[in-house]
């Protein structure tokens, strides 16, 4: 009870020390949070949505500029609103309770803000948002965790929570049409041919027997035409089953090519973005920036994920197909000796079960081919980037087959669920932000937009300042009936400065000269954010 008490403890500070020191009125704070917000937020939406209309591949109508438009809007009133809404509700808790406690200084401010936005963006997107959101707060608390002692990571464990998570999606992709939009990213890397319903081909009707498997010509390789017709035969071959025009070796590695193709176009093009500015100087070192390793990955990732995934369906449809569920464990023991051993070691096994039971068993249908090509996949990309994957991947597993039980009436979903964990995952990342563990936990783009949006004033670890008796309190009221009271006040704004700040002029020429410095340079910066953060708010008073 002790413990718990102290969290309820009063902390001695004012809305104005620990928010906004700049100025005294809460209300022309969060308007200066709201007018230094919206230009960053608008421009980072106007990018979002010109590339998706972009890649509808289609020349845009009336009707669809128009509804980007409105998607703009709407969507930068949310990211600001939860921007200016946290220290609003901060101000109000601490006036409605008159003192501040552990909960108040962050946490309820950060979750009523948060749930605040995310009622005003769009029905559509608030299943992305939240899903991208509650990923990056599920890793970044994990780290906090392990940093801490209090849990410990497993090696290479974001491997088996990828594949684990991807068998989950493709055996869904694979048993019929879903409408969710991440299986219209799978059906990129995998096919439309692969998509469900199964078509069995190998039913019999009951009491009949299954035709007995076609004998193939023997091969006495004692002839340069037995070679030729087994090269021919091993290019054309297509299992019956098949729904691709091509043969399964041409359909394998074109489905690779293509996603490694545009994974590397991507990545230039990313590049190319990035140093726009470079490139439109001429300053651009093109062999550091573009002909370099560091665009491979992720094309090798996307082509590696489709070749290895249709590869496993080839072996898997070379021999007759498993039913029962209890050979899930003797597929992952196939996977094993697959990834430790090399081919001829796991085609060895597979064929001598096959004699042992007779017949293969249902999971080969999609888990097991799904669970191979996601391993080996994920080995092929950075280390730092498997972890941000797998959890992503695996969030995405979890809505989805939520879904699914919750469409087939087995689990029950609470009313505006979404909002409520969107506001629980981004209260987690802004607590994380102000109390400063966000440097030790996650180097995430997250943080660096709550850092552009918020300001750096407000990023932690937090620090009381020392009471003083402020300037304001021993200052005289001015009459404005002549010329030196007007001067008294530019004199005042001009050397005006909190005992909390760092810096050594007043707040508002620190304020212009930052906003001044970083505004043609680095549109966007702490400087720029902090220069409209503090000059629009004493243009208010």
């Amino acid at each position: 009870m002790a413990g718990q008490s102290k969290l309820l403890d009063p902390l001695c500070i004012s809305c104005k020390d620990f928010q906004h020191p700049w100025t005294d009125h809460c209300a022309s704070a969060a308007a200066g949070i709201l007018l230094s917000a919206t230009p960053y937020c608008l421009r980072v939406y106007t990018v979002v949505y010109a590339f998706s209309l972009l890649m509808r591949h289609r020349v845009p109508n009336l009707t669809d500029l128009k509804r980007t438009l409105l998607g703009i809007i709407q969507s930068t009133a949310f990211l600001v609103t939860n921007a200016y809404s946290f220290i609003m509700y901060n101000c109000l808790l601490r006036n409605m309770l008159g003192r501040y406690n552990f909960y108040t200084v962050a946490f309820v401010p950060c979750f009523l803000a948060s749930f605040t936005a995310i009622l005003v963006e769009r029905p559509a997107r608030r299943p992305l948002l939240t899903l991208y959101v509650a990923n990056v707060a599920t890793e970044a608390l994990w780290k906090m965790a392990e940093s801490r002692g209090w849990v410990r990571s497993i090696s290479n464990g974001q491997t088996f929570i990828f594949g684990l998570s991807m068998s989950a999606l493709l055996y869904i992709y694979r048993r019929g049409p879903t409408e969710d939009s991440i299986f219209n990213i799978l059906r990129h890397f995998v096919g439309k041919e692969e998509a469900g319903p199964i078509v069995n081909n190998w039913d019999t009707l009951p009491g009949e027997q299954p035709a007995p498997p076609q004998n193939r010509p023997s091969v006495s390789f004692s002839t340069i035409s037995d070679w030729v017709r087994v090269y021919s035969n091993f290019l054309n071959a297509k299992h019956a089953s098949c729904r691709h025009n091509q043969s399964c070796i041409a359909y394998s590695i074109s489905g690779g090519i293509k996603p490694f193709v545009i994974g590397v176009v991507l990545q230039v093009a990313l590049k190319l973005v990035m140093n726009v500015s470079k490139v439109a100087s001429g300053k651009m070192k093109w062999r550091k920036h573009i002909f370099d390793r560091s665009i491979l990955p992720l094309g090798i990732f996307m082509g590696s994920f489709s070749f290895l995934y249709k590869l496993a369906l080839i072996m898997r449809m070379r021999v007759p197909r498993l039913q029962d569920l209890w050979r899930t464990l003797t597929g992952i023991l196939q996977s094993t000796a697959f990834l430790s051993m090399n081919g001829g070691l796991f085609i060895f096994s597979v064929c001598l079960l096959r004699q042992l039971l007779g017949r293969f068993y249902f999971p080969t249908v999609a888990f097991l081919p799904s669970f191979l090509s996601s391993w080996l996949s994920i080995a092929v990309e950075r280390p730092e980037r498997r972890t941000p994957l797998a959890m992503y991947v695996a969030n995405v597993g979890i809505e989805t087959v939520w879904k699914m039980l919750e469409s087939r009436g087995l689990v029950r979903s609470l009313p505006n669920g979404q909002v409520l964990i969107m506001g629980l995952s981004l209260t987690a990342l802004m607590y994380l932000y102000r109390v400063g563990l966000h440097k030790t936990v996650a180097k995430d783009a997250t943080f660096k937009g709550l850092s552009v949006i918020l300001g750096k004033e407000e990023e932690g670890p937090l620090k009381t300042p020392t009471v003083t008796t402020t300037q304001s309190s021993r200052q005289r009221p001015l009459n404005f009936q002549s010329i030196s009271a007007y001067v008294q006040v530019y004199d005042r704004l001009r050397t005006a400065k909190h005992p909390s700040c760092p810096h050594r002029q007043g707040c508002a020429p620190y304020a212009l000269y930052g906003g001044f410095e970083a505004v043609p340079g680095r549109p966007g910066s702490a400087g720029w954010t902090e220069s409209y953060c503090s000059t629009y708010p004493r243009l208010l008073i």
